[in-house]
């Protein structure tokens, strides 16, 4: 099983987790990273998600959450925002 970890506190993460234990992070899987990220929902963007930084500037993707999680919370993927599926590519 691989071992992640949070980008905001660097707990050990699991690939399940949806929310990091020690800091309270919401989590995603970014299947175009293939790594679990601690996310931020993007301001004045409502449903868009980004990685969280410790860096001055924000990264630049954004991220939708796959339609199981937001409907049933039965997902961690996220979904590139320019991806017009709304589910992710372990549920399509």
């Amino acid at each position: 099983m691989k071992l992640f970890h949070c980008g905001s506190c660097g707990n050990a993460l699991f690939f399940e987790n949806v929310t990091c234990l020690q800091c309270g992070s919401d989590l995603a899987f970014l299947p175009d990273r293939l790594s679990m990220a601690a996310i931020e929902p993007v301001p004045d963007e409502p449903g868009l998600w980004r990685r969280k930084t410790q860096r001055k500037r924000p990264t630049l993707r954004r991220y939708r959450l796959c339609q199981n999680h937001t409907e049933r919370q039965a997902c961690n993927f996220a979904i590139p925002e320019a991806d017009p599926n709304p589910l992710c590519v372990a549920a399509a």
